[in-house]
């Protein structure tokens, strides 16, 4: 029983940190207020923010996070008179300043490395062959990190970016970034700020343990409850047993009680006789 509450706290906390971060979604939290605001004026043609539209494989999101920079926060739109639509209603509303990427007119040519580069132990993969969307928004995405290549460290990224990079960034694990003119940024912040891809697998973790809890207080209810009936059968035989013990104790008792009494009796018969 004990564990069965453990279970079942521990599925609480879990359920309790789900509904959180997926209200930080939904309310779009980490992003800019001209994001809030598109995403929830209704304009026909928005298909989303191009950090809701991507999954990312555990470890890369440092790096395509990085990699993205202020696109993560872009807004895919269907077509050019959608975008028209989103940015006049910025104007009007003076909601701040966005980038649209139509689906339709994003034209983009992902960069084909060396085979130096590539063979690399270093190197992981262009940006946009790491991570998960929808196919239709392939031009997109390769527009975005067709010409990022993802590497292990600052080491592989000095020693790949001398190889004939052809204007490709490269962009390590922990977020250095060396820029096609060799450029080098990294550091980090003393304070991180909120990571919006993380948090997007986070949601998935958080959904994965949760079934897998959902699942224990299964398992561990039905065990608890095998062994309440087992317990009751044992419990109800139990009671059998004395009520048989018992009844025959009162038997051979009453057979006991019966017998000298019997005996005085028939002493007495005879002397009346005699």
């Amino acid at each position: 029983r004990r564990k069965l509450e453990e279970l079942k706290i521990c599925q609480s906390r879990t359920e309790t940190r789900l509904h959180t971060i997926e209200e930080m979604e939904q309310n779009f939290e980490g992003y800019n207020y001209a994001v809030k605001y598109i995403m929830r004026c209704g304009i026909s043609g928005i298909e989303g923010v191009v950090g809701e539209m991507i999954n990312v494989p555990e470890g890369y999101e440092t790096a395509v996070e990085t990699a993205l920079g202020a696109a993560m926060q872009n807004i895919v739109v269907a077509d050019d008179d959608c975008a028209k639509k989103a940015i006049t209603a910025l104007k009007v509303s003076q909601s701040g300043r966005l980038t649209f990427l139509p689906v339709g007119s994003i034209n983009s040519k992902k960069a084909v490395l060396d085979g130096s580069i590539t063979s690399d132990h270093g190197f992981c993969g262009i940006g946009s062959e790491l991570i998960d969307f929808e196919p239709r928004y392939k031009k997109i995405f390769d527009y975005l990190l067709g010409r990022v290549a993802i590497v292990k460290d600052l080491n592989s990224a000095i020693l790949l970016s001398k190889r004939g990079s052809n204007g490709v960034r490269f962009v390590t694990l922990d977020g250095e970034v060396i820029n096609s003119g060799g450029a080098i940024t990294g550091g980090r912040y003393k304070n991180k700020s909120a990571n919006l891809l993380e948090r997007k697998n986070e949601i998935s973790k958080l959904k994965n343990l949760l079934h897998s809890q959902e699942i224990g207080i299964d398992e561990t209810s039905k065990k608890l409850n095998e062994k309440k009936d087992a317990l009751s059968e044992m419990i109800r035989i139990s009671k059998e047993d004395v009520e048989r013990t018992v009844k025959y104790i009162d038997r051979q008792l009453a057979e006991y009680l019966d017998l000298p009494l019997c005996n005085d009796n028939k002493k007495g018969e005879d002397g009346n006789n005699g």
